[in-house]
């Protein structure tokens, strides 16, 4: 994969900021980004009229420090001991959007012996594979304080150290969720029922802290809607190009252009 251009978090952040006005209100809003380029700031967006701020203030790491190895652009978080936990606030929509993420696993798809967590929030869900299933499995928390765990797509064919790329889309008032891999849809599913989120979402592991992804993560993005077949698979096949899986409007652009020359 292609370096990525070596842009700095809180300038980024200042200058998005100086932006916020420009921004295109036509197709999904980014609410979260985390590149993991050495650093775990993260970049959450308030609203359409409000700045996207470097998340450093909002961060919560694991407890186990931060690690970083070669991501799929640049370099991504190295989550073999523990997750990251961020705050959900301005960063998440528990009734509907979209979570993609690249995944470099330490292990392969049949394996029989690693629960797997890519991503999850309490009272809201989990992205992960269980330790005797050769799939992962998008569950979610009913209002009865279940789980359902009626969506899941096969990763049998995972190969360790093999990037891939995994994204789950979710509308709960509508009912309807959505695997995809690899920029393709893999499964969906039925939502039965809901309830309130807790206010704390974690990458790399459960809520809890435990199951770690055993693997290394890149380019994690939070939309506020479920995108379409064709938006997971341009946002994929550019970040399989070598370019972040976002790509910023056009009323911004001279801005990521700027901080590409200058922190190169």
């Amino acid at each position: 994969m292609a370096k990525r251009a070596g842009w700095r978090a809180g300038v980024l952040g200042l200058m998005l900021g100086m932006a916020a006005a420009a921004w295109c209100q036509d197709g999904p809003r980014m609410l979260f980004y985390a590149a993991f380029d050495g650093q775990t700031r993260a970049f959450t967006s308030t609203g359409p009229t409000s700045a996207v701020v470097a998340a450093s203030d909002v961060l919560l790491t694991g407890l186990f420090g931060e690690r970083f190895a070669e991501g799929v652009v640049g370099q991504g978080f190295l989550a073999d001991s523990g997750g990251l936990a961020y705050p959900t606030q301005d960063a998440f929509v528990p009734e509907r959007g979209t979570v993609s993420l690249w995944i470099r696993p330490a292990y392969d798809g049949t394996a029989e012996d690693v629960y797997s967590t890519m991503f999850g929030a309490a009272n809201w869900g989990l992205l992960y594979k269980y330790t005797t299933q050769t799939f992962i499995t998008f569950g979610v928390i009913k209002d009865d304080g279940q789980y359902d765990y009626g969506c899941t797509a096969s990763i049998a064919h995972w190969k360790k150290g093999e990037w891939h790329h995994v994204a789950a889309t979710w509308d709960k008032p509508g009912g309807s969720r959505a695997i995809y891999l690899d920029g393709r849809r893999a499964a969906e599913g039925k939502i039965p029922s809901y309830r309130p989120c807790d206010t704390r979402m974690v990458i790399g592991a459960n809520p809890g802290n435990a199951y770690p992804a055993t693997g290394v993560l890149d380019e994690v993005w939070i939309w506020d809607r479920p995108l379409d077949d064709d938006e997971i698979a341009a946002a994929y096949e550019r970040t399989r190009q070598g370019e972040p899986s976002w790509e910023p409007p056009a009323e911004v652009f001279p801005l990521f252009l700027f901080l590409r020359i200058a922190y190169d």
